[in-house]
């Protein structure tokens, strides 16, 4: 494939300083606890200073996430020398101090909550540092986007009211569009889409309104951008690049400033096709008629490509500090906000 970016050899230098020099923080990425390095080794390779890691299984109740976390307190323990677990922001800045990735333990659901605020305790004891409050349909807490969507319930009103207080970061990209308002209301910290598109450029499930960003914005969180080809064309009427994801954040930087802008790439490094299949059958209004090899980005399908998100934003002309802010920056000032 041909190059997407055109830079010189003075832009390129500066595109390759900056890379380096930054921190680079992904919203979101899906991996079970791994049991040997090599995509670690790619996060390495490519940048990545920390990763919002989905730790749970979507359906997994109390149990079955305290295994999970289990899980990865050993991988993290087995690859102490390239992983450390994010806790505060201090353990980002460590992490790129010595070249590690940290790892942010995170939800996409809330069912392992089991309708007992009680249990966030232990979460949050354990290191949870990021909560989503609902996947797609609707749940103890609220409803998400592939619903009518009647908003946040009482509990879930309370669920937000007790994250804000433990100091763990709500995340509302699977919500819908009233629960993302009603928590916004609600929060006293930052909420944030770790992950998401924006509608106004393309009418999928899983975009933003502009009406949320701005409100999103207002109340001090962000909106991170995943590598996902429905999300940029629903119609499948070309090939998405990583031209058309650099176009999304110029939308929003336009709308609402480059301080809420950041990536939320949403790779699943392990996932095989009959993964992505069983997926796509559970959730067919995300995954629309894509099938696994096209659903990827050109110039950005998988973490070794994230260099080209720095190459694009030196080629728009953006400046060293904007570029920073939404490599990782805008992220840190969320998590100092949001975590205690």
């Amino acid at each position: 494939m041909e190059d997407l970016i055109e830079l010189d050899p003075d832009q390129e230098e500066r595109a390759m300083r900056i890379h380096k020099d930054a921190i680079i923080i992904d919203g979101l990425c899906y991996m079970p606890a791994p049991s040997e390095d090599t995509y670690l080794r790619n996060m390495i390779n490519a940048g990545i200073t920390a990763t919002n890691v989905t730790i749970p299984k979507i359906p997994d109740n109390f149990e079955q996430a305290i295994r999970r976390i289990a899980d990865w307190y050993q991988s993290l323990a087995s690859f102490s020398d390239i992983l450390i677990q994010a806790l505060t922001v201090d353990d980002i800045h460590r992490a790129k101090e010595e070249g590690k990735t940290a790892i942010i333990m995170g939800f996409q659901d809330t069912k392992p909550i089991e309708n007992e605020l009680k249990l966030t305790n232990i979460y949050n004891r354990l290191g949870v540092r990021i909560v989503q409050l609902t996947y797609q349909y609707q749940n103890f807490v609220g409803c998400g986007c592939g619903e009518d969507d009647s908003g946040l319930t009482a509990f879930g009103r309370d669920l937000v009211k007790r994250l804000n207080e433990l100091g763990i970061l709500v995340d509302l990209s699977h919500c819908g569009p009233k629960t993302t308002l009603d928590a916004i209301e609600v929060a006293t910290r930052p909420v944030v889409f770790t992950h998401a598109g924006v509608l106004t450029l393309n009418n999928h499930v899983r975009n933003k309104s502009d009406e949320l960003i701005i409100a999103i914005a207002e109340q001090g969180g962000l909106i991170g951008f995943p590598s996902y080809s429905q999300f940029l064309d629903i119609n499948k009427t070309r090939v998405p690049s990583i031209i058309e994801y650099l176009e999304v954040v110029e939308h929003v930087v336009n709308l609402v400033g480059i301080d809420y802008v950041a990536l939320g790439l949403d790779f699943t490094p392990t996932w095989e096709e009959k993964d992505y299949d069983k997926a796509a059958k559970a959730y067919p209004e995300i995954y629309l008629d894509y099938n696994f090899k096209d659903t990827r980005l050109n110039g950005l399908r998988g973490i070794l490509d994230v260099f080209n998100v720095t190459r694009g934003l030196v080629a728009q002309g953006y400046t060293e500090k904007a570029i920073r802010k939404v490599l990782g920056e805008n992220f840190l000032r969320v998590f100092a906000e949001a975590w205690n």
